[in-house]
């Protein structure tokens, strides 16, 4: 390793040099920004045409300190490509070389240069003080080596991100701090250059000759390439790490695109596409899967955004009633994380039905979910609704968490009596005991002993009442225990099933190796029976499904659907079995969910935002009387609070169904929900900004009153108000 020398005093900078020769980056992006960049270390291992173009394209952007490592010298074939690479480089370090490059932009930058790369024996050393990662090794490097470099960044919770050299064009990936680990990128390589074969779908977005060119080089690991594609990918990754070391403080800002969505580009062909990592791999159809398509529900289709003027007008138009807003009249729409009520044509998956026997739907339930009796259905509140009347000659209570109105709903009109008995922290949005979807065992066995007969214990995974938080395998384990002397069963709401399996594996002590259907295969068999729409956990638009191990209940739910229908005709059984057979294996769907709530979540936490603690599997949630403390409860402080959101951003998030416990305890939650697969990283921007301007007018918003609501269930949803005074 050489350390960088000190500048010779003859050619020092005057003192000013920094300002001024940024100083049109500070008339874009302000003084702020720019010190915030000369704070910042990046990383750059690889300095070829993508490594070494960032470092220079960053420098330029006002970061002021490197770590450089390249342990071969400029040759002739670097030139067609390589920012540094001349006659006069030719031989040189390329590490040594970009260095000298920095310093002729800014003498006070400081680097340390690695002349022998990333090796086993230095990869600590080489990441210490380092606030990012940019990952531009040869192709010819390991991907163990790769692997451990990502693993150790990661590690120290560093933003990573990485490019592949395309035709007139790439591929850039990133990683969060503990999301999704960008250590597969370098096992697709290794996958790739052992079959000589890049996944088919990127026909889609690249120029089909060069791929085939570039597969036909893959084994002597040596790409063609042409000087358009490292310089396009260096500016790429260069905004990236921008926004990544910036933060929300600049105009405009937008998470970094990070796992599981990718950037592909090609300018030959035109393309751009911000794609699923699950299209990529599995081989769907990019052209029907880009941002484009992928977003329809999240973005209307307007020319420009709604001013807040109009949007003033539309809320009153609607009685101050957010449910009631049209869904062009929105910038963002997290009202609900069901597809089955998401807005605008859904693409068919190209996948649908082909992985399971023609019109199997149990199939691929029993393998995900473990039950050894399926009733597959058209929605997931006809499942509740058959469940709970084929529970209905079993008398009594029915103890629970929180549950779902619905499901009350259902327990209800069917003569149980609810009783919610969940942990003492679980209603607590302060509180950050991870498992608030948690039963109190101590009361449950009170209810089990006492003369009044406990008919059924009916618990919420990733208990939406309760915030999105989850129910662990302990807690399950112990419930089956009491349960099982008694013969009372032991029934989940299975939505989110993945989500609650997701933070088991993150928080839940021995399951941190465990995949999600494994997990949730256990908690099936630790259950009786469940009840779930598939709407939630999967893209589709239809599907529910009946799950249990007990023939009885088996056969009586069977019996039901004979008097009913089961509401699948052909056409929606096949799309329902096509989205059951994503590959949950891998991760990516639910486990991308669970790590954007968390992003969102940090990011509203950091503005001083009351977010419900800790994050949840599929929304996060916001205590609306900590958000306005000076709004009474009777006067609504939730909907304002939908309101407000609305009015500052065009964001649309629900005013969260409350439990009678919650009631009595005074809670009032919004809901921001993110369906799977749904939602990109930089669409949700816009929720962070909403609240920063909701938060600097919070002590003049004012309450709401009741002036107009429909009878039963249906008086939250559409109920009218009018601003208090």
């Amino acid at each position: 390793m050489n350390a960088a020398p000190t500048p010779d005093p003859d050619t020092s900078p005057e003192p000013d040099y920094f300002r001024h020769y940024l100083n049109r980056t500070i008339m874009l992006l302000g003084e702020e920004a720019v010190q915030t960049l000369r704070t910042k270390t990046v990383a750059v291992a690889g300095c070829g045409g993508q490594g070494g173009g960032a470092c220079l394209t960053l420098a330029r952007m006002g970061v002021a300190s490197f770590i450089l490592a390249d342990p071969k010298p400029f040759d002739e074939p670097d030139i067609n490509r390589q920012w540094g690479a001349n006659r006069s480089t030719l031989g040189r370090n390329k590490a040594e070389v970009y260095a000298e490059m920095l310093r002729d932009i800014n003498p006070e930058v400081q680097i340390k240069v690695f002349t022998s790369g990333i090796t086993d024996t230095n990869v600590e050393e080489f990441l210490e003080g380092a606030d990012l990662l940019i990952d531009c090794l040869d192709i010819s490097v390991s991907g163990a080596l790769r692997k451990r470099l990502f693993s150790n960044a990661s590690g120290m919770g560093m933003h990573i991100f990485t490019g592949a050299m395309l035709g007139f064009g790439g591929m850039v990936a990133g990683s969060y701090p503990g999301g999704i680990p960008l250590e597969f990128v370098a096992g697709v390589e290794d996958t790739a250059i052992g079959g000589s074969a890049l996944p088919t779908a990127l026909r889609d977005v690249f120029v089909p000759d060069h791929l085939a060119r570039l597969e036909r080089s893959l084994p002597i690991r040596r790409a063609p390439s042409i000087a358009v594609s490292p310089g396009l990918l260096a500016m790429v990754l260069s905004v990236e790490s921008a926004l990544a070391l910036l933060g929300n403080t600049i105009a405009g800002w937008r998470p970094p695109v990070c796992l599981p969505r990718i950037i592909l580009m090609d300018l030959l062909s035109m393309n751009f596409r911000v794609a699923h990592v699950d299209d990529l791999l599995l081989g769907r159809s990019l052209k029907a899967h880009d941002s484009a398509t992928a977003t329809v529900a999240v973005f209307s289709e307007r020319a420009a955004p709604i001013s807040p003027e109009a949007r003033a007008g539309i809320l009153a138009a609607v009685g101050f009633n957010t449910n009631l807003l049209p869904h062009d009249a929105l910038e963002l729409d997290l009202i609900t994380d069901s597809w089955s009520e998401i807005p605008g044509p859904i693409t068919t998956r190209p996948d649908a039905g082909q992985m399971w026997s023609e019109g199997s739907t149990e199939q691929p339930l029993q393998a995900l979910y473990g039950y050894k009796y399926i009733v597959p259905v058209s929605r997931g509140r006809f499942a509740e609704a058959l469940l709970c009347k084929a529970l209905a000659a079993r008398p009594g209570i029915v103890v629970s968490n929180s549950l779902f109105p619905t499901t009350r709903f259902h327990l209800e009109t069917n003569g149980f009596t609810v009783r919610e008995m969940g942990s003492p922290d679980a209603f607590d949005p302060a509180s950050e005991f991870p498992f608030k979807g948690d039963l109190d065992i101590d009361r449950l066995r009170e209810a089990l002993s006492a003369r009044e007969g406990v008919a059924a214990i009916y618990i919420e995974l990733c208990s939406n009442a309760l915030g999105g938080h989850p129910v662990s395998l302990a807690n399950l384990s112990a419930v089956r225990a009491l349960a099982a002397p008694h013969r009372v069963p032991v029934l989940v709401d299975g939505c989110r099933a993945f989500e609650n399996a997701a933070l088991i594996r993150d928080r839940e002590v021995g399951q941190a190796d465990r995949s999600l259907v494994n997990i949730v295969r256990e908690i099936g068999s630790l259950t009786d029976g469940c009840a779930s729409s598939c709407a939630k956990d999967f893209q589709s638009r239809v599907g529910g499904f009946i799950g249990t191990n007990d023939p009885v209940l088996f056969q009586g739910t069977s019996d039901l659907t004979l008097a009913f229908g089961d509401g699948l005709d052909d056409a929606s059984r096949k799309d329902f079995c096509g989205a059951l057979s994503a590959n949950l294996e891998s991760d990516s769907g639910s486990f991308g969910r669970v790590r954007q709530v968390q992003r969102l979540w940090e990011m509203l936490r950091q503005l001083g935002v009351p977010v419900v603690q800790p994050a949840g599997g599929h929304a996060v949630f916001v205590d609306a009387r900590a958000m306005f403390p000076q709004i009474p409860q009777d006067q609504f402080p939730a909907q304002v609070l939908a309101n407000e959101l609305f009015l500052t951003g065009g964001v649309r998030g629900a005013v969260n169904f409350a439990s009678p416990e919650q009631l009595s305890r005074g809670i009032h939650l919004v809901r921001l929900a993110i369906p799977v697969g749904y939602c990109q990283d930089h669409a949700l921007a816009a929720v962070p900004i909403a609240f920063e301007a909701i938060l600097a007018k919070r002590d003049r918003i004012v309450g709401l009153k009741r002036v107009g609501a429909p009878p039963g269930v249906a008086a939250e949803f559409a109920a009218e108000y009018r601003p208090v005074g």
